[in-house]
């Protein structure tokens, strides 16, 4: 938990506060969290009854529960997904977890694995990206235990 913490800490100054944008994607965002591709998160109902009170947005910074629903949210959706939280490298925990935050978590796993796999080579061709995960017995964007053997043979600490 101790590198989660070190890795959230960083995301937590790229993500800010709140904005509600009519040129974001997202729409309402709140610390990275977008309304609109998470409606259903808890942190929305404490949200939406501290826009009532004075001090918003800067009130959603103290409320401890809110805090606490959104670092769980992080853990929930990307750091357990994309397989940080089994990495021996708390370099490359970060790193994942950080490009599953910007990318999406398969999208993670892909570049992750075609970054260990392929190295230097930017541009496999199909075949050679096709032959590499079928040797590996890997499928390319999902986690498992041999992607997650690869990150760590490549990426110790």
């Amino acid at each position: 938990m101790e590198t989660f913490k070190a890795a959230y800490k960083l995301l937590k100054q790229a993500e800010g506060g709140y904005v509600n944008h009519k040129n974001d994607r997202g729409g309402e965002t709140y610390a990275g969290v977008a309304r609109k591709f998470h409606p259903k998160w808890a942190g929305w109902t404490i949200i939406d009854q501290l826009k009532k009170q004075p001090g918003f947005p800067q009130n959603l910074n103290s409320h401890s529960q809110l805090q606490q629903l959104k670092e769980q949210f992080y853990i929930d959706v990307f750091w357990k997904p994309c397989g940080a939280d089994k990495m021996k490298s708390a370099t490359f925990a970060s790193y994942l977890f950080d490009m599953a935050v910007l990318h999406g978590v398969a999208s993670a796993i892909s570049l992750c694995q075609d970054s260990c796999i392929f190295g230097g080579n930017l541009n496999p061709t199909k075949e050679q990206v096709n032959l590499a995960y079928s040797r590996l017995g890997i499928k390319r964007g999902v986690l498992c235990q041999k992607t997650i053997d690869l990150f760590n043979e490549k990426n110790p600490d």
